[in-house]
């Protein structure tokens, strides 16, 4: 099993686009996939079941299962994600945010989401964590419960900043802890062609990836039909006839999984690099 997070401190850079797609391709291949909404705004759980679940079904009633130290498998339900074979979703619940409000003044510190997440008996081969943009507690202690951590930048100066304050965290977690989640590797989303912004940050992790191991995954161009996908509780990668330009960027996401299959036949994995 793989725990993969999938963090940015900015906002806008495609996090939760990224969890659905890339689970949707890894459950498509036959794996079985749990994507888990760790965002207040439940967008994941939006288009994953277009419905509000109840905190006693979702992830706020399992933190509060570890604030009170409740059943053994701490309530982390994981349920269909729709007609989907292979795949399923924790939702947020719909009072998420006060159960992080919370834990932030308990004592479980780091230890909460791992001992939340890996005491759930989902059968998965891939878990993967839909992050908030946040430096909060509970966001840190989640991001240390995790084996690996995926970026998805966006073609700005934001996304540079994101990625100093995601390796900055898990730099603290090593510190405090001991250990931190590997840098699986970057990808960069909602691409616009031809623009400064997208060649800087395309040249920037390339850098990283020549200079510091941390695998570049390539670029999804911005499309339209990715928008038109999520109104229709859909992946790009679930729709037929798209366009030229739109097949690029479902094609794009179909690299990053391979690359997140590759990456998990081999220890190869990049330290934090600031």
């Amino acid at each position: 099993m793989r725990i993969i997070a999938v963090a940015n401190q900015k906002g806008g850079v495609g996090k939760t686009t990224t969890t659905f797609t890339l689970g949707v391709v890894l459950a498509r291949r036959g794996h079985e996939v749990v994507v888990i909404d760790m965002d207040p705004q439940a967008n994941l759980t939006s288009v994953t079941l277009n419905r509000d679940v109840p905190d006693d079904e979702a992830l706020a009633g399992a933190v509060r299962d570890v604030l009170t130290g409740g059943a053994a498998d701490l309530g982390l339900r994981a349920v269909p994600a729709g007609d989907r074979e292979h795949l399923r979703v924790v939702p947020a619940g719909i009072d998420l945010a006060s159960a992080y409000t919370a834990l932030e003044s308990s004592a479980f510190g780091l230890m909460a989401f791992d001992r939340l997440f890996r005491s759930a008996n989902f059968g998965a081969e891939y878990i993967l964590v839909d992050f908030p943009p946040s430096l909060s507690k509970p966001v840190v202690a989640a991001l240390y419960a995790c084996d690996e951590v995926l970026v998805p930048f966006e073609g700005s100066k934001f996304g540079v900043e994101g990625w100093r304050l995601v390796t900055g965290t898990l730099e603290q977690i090593r510190a405090a802890a001991g250990r931190a989640p590997r840098l699986l590797g970057t990808f960069l989303n909602a691409a616009s062609s031809r623009t400064r912004a997208t060649a800087d940050a395309q040249r920037f992790l390339r850098k990283l990836e020549r200079d510091a191991g941390v695998r570049f995954f390539g670029t999804a161009p911005r499309s339209t039909e990715v928008e038109y996908a999520t109104r229709a509780l859909q992946a790009i990668v679930e729709r037929d006839g798209l366009a030229l330009g739109a097949w690029k960027t479902a094609r794009a996401f179909e690299l990053l999984a391979d690359g997140v299959e590759e990456a998990g036949s081999t220890t190869d994995h990049a330290e934090v690099v600031a």
